[in-house]
């Protein structure tokens, strides 16, 4: 398995793809000193392993009726102890998610169009 994969290696865990493949910081990023350790691959597998562990602690247990769908005629709701706390919680990392998606499309849509549009040239057609 070593030879597919090394772990010890913080930005490349591919051994047979050369670091000179790999994108360097470009011009203009915001902190460029952190660049290579959040461009790693670490970070988002802790990320993704936080984001579920808190969503399971956080997320309050669901009761739920004991008749079934059929027996209750549709009128069975589930039941949920979540706190205004945590409503409030996932509303505003909604709204953050909203905003960061609508940065993210203005700034890839800007790189594209100067990257395959120059001066231009397919916007104005």
């Amino acid at each position: 398995m070593s030879a597919f994969i090394d772990l010890s290696n913080s930005r490349n865990p591919f051994p047979w793809i050369p670091d000179t493949q790999l994108a360097r910081a470009p011009a203009g990023v915001l902190f460029p000193e952190y660049y290579e350790f959040l461009m790693g691959w670490r970070i988002p597998v802790a990320a993704i392993a936080t984001y579920i562990l808190v969503v399971e602690l956080a997320n309050s247990q669901v009761k739920e009726e004991k008749l079934s769908r059929m027996a209750s005629g549709g009128k069975a709701k589930a039941k949920s102890n979540s706190s205004p706390a945590f409503t409030a919680f996932i509303f505003l990392h909604n709204a953050a998610l909203c905003l960061y998606s609508g940065w993210t499309f203005y700034n890839s849509f800007t790189t594209f169009k100067a990257t395959f549009a120059p001066e231009g040239a397919f916007w104005n057609a």
